[in-house]
C-alpha cells in the first residue's frame, strides 16, 4: 500500500509539469487530502485500501491525464468524485463547507416562506414591508449558516472532513 509520503512526493515531483490554471483547477492538492483519509481508514475496508493504491497512480500520471485533453481530464474528476463518494457514504466523511452551504441553503428557503407568510399575514400593519423581508431573510440564511458552521467544525474535530 503506498504510504502518503509517497503520494505528497510524487504530486511535488510532478507539479510543474502542468499550468497553473489547471492545477488549480483541478484541485490537484486534493488527491493528498483524499489519500490522507483513505489511509486513514485503512485496510479495513478493501475499496479503500484499492483506493490509495488508485491515488497512487493518479498523483504520479496526473500531468498526462490533464495535459492528454478532454478524456483524460474526466478521467482524473471520476477517479476522484468516486473516492470522494465513497468515503462519504460509507465512511462518513464531508467535504469542507459542505454543511455551511447547505444549511445556508435551507435558512434561505425558509427565511423566504417565513417572510412571505409575515407580509402576507400582517398586510398593511408593517411599514415597510421590504424591511421586514429583507430582515427575516437575512435572520435565517444567518442562522443555517452558524448552524452549517459547527456541524463543519465537528466534522473537522472528528478528522472526517474533506
Amino acid at each position: 500500500m503506498a504510504t502518503l509520503d509517497e503520494i505528497q512526493k510524487s504530486l511535488e515531483e510532478n507539479r510543474q509539469r502542468i499550468y497553473k490554471k489547471d492545477y488549480t483547477f483541478f484541485n490537484v492538492e486534493y488527491i493528498s487530502t483524499l489519500a490522507k483519509a483513505s489511509i486513514r481508514e485503512g485496510c479495513n475496508c478493501r475499496e479503500c485500501c484499492a483506493n490509495t493504491e488508485k491515488l497512487a497512480l493518479l498523483a504520479s500520471g496526473y500531468p498526462e491525464l490533464i495535459n492528454s485533453g478532454e478524456e483524460g481530464k474526466r478521467s482524473l474528476e471520476d477517479s476522484m468524485d468516486g473516492i470522494t463518494k465513497h468515503l462519504a457514504s460509507q465512511h462518513g466523511y464531508a467535504r469542507t463547507g459542505w454543511y455551511r452551504a447547505l444549511y445556508s441553503l435551507i435558512g434561505m428557503g425558509i427565511g423566504l416562506a417565513l417572510a412571505l407568510i409575515v407580509i402576507f399575514a400582517a398586510g398593511d400593519q408593517i411599514g415597510n414591508s421590504k424591511v421586514v423581508f429583507l430582515t427575516v431573510l437575512f435572520v435565517a440564511v444567518f442562522a443555517g449558516y452558524i448552524v452549517g458552521g459547527r456541524k463543519d467544525a465537528s466534522y473537522k474535530r472528528n478528522h472526517k472532513n474533506l
